[in-house]
């Protein structure tokens, strides 16, 4: 998305996508657009009551796998490890629940999410790739829990 915007407008999108941490300008848009609509039921001030199985769904299929996968606990081989690392990571920001919430959901335990979410985000600093495919799924959620049609052009 190409916009002209004023610096004062640009700091403050920056800003704010840093302070909340969200992956993108356009989540950062996208977010007070539905909040100003109350399209979204939101836990707390910036993150969205998204179901688990939504957001794993979701992952699930920008990798080409199934949600069932992302759950095993072992034995997926290494293709689908980032997959299995970013589905947690989503579900933990995108929610803006505890380590514990997303380990109960997935019947293992919350230092492995902890370690999950430690490692995207160090390689969210590394692979511009990474963030925007990242951003691509929380961009996808919010569309989908507003009910806004995903076009590609």
């Amino acid at each position: 998305m190409n916009i002209e915007v004023s610096d004062a407008f640009y700091s403050w999108l920056e800003s704010t996508r840093e302070l909340f941490e969200f992956p993108s300008h356009e989540a950062v848009l996208l977010f007070y657009i539905n909040r100003y609509m109350g399209n979204i039921p939101m836990r707390d001030s910036k993150q969205m009551d998204i179901p688990f199985d939504t957001i794993f769904s979701e992952v699930a299929e920008n990798y080409s796998t199934t949600v069932e996968k992302l759950k095993a606990k072992k034995g997926i081989g290494k293709g689908l490890r980032e997959a299995k690392l970013i589905a947690r990571y989503v579900s933990k920001k995108i929610k803006g629940c505890s380590t514990a919430d997303v380990a109960n959901f997935l019947g293992i335990d919350h230092s492995s999410v902890n370690y999950s979410i430690q490692a995207i985000e160090q390689r969210i600093k590394e692979s511009p790739e990474l963030q925007r495919s990242i951003s691509d799924i929380v961009v996808s959620l919010t569309n989908k829990a507003t009910g806004v049609i995903n076009e590609k052009t």
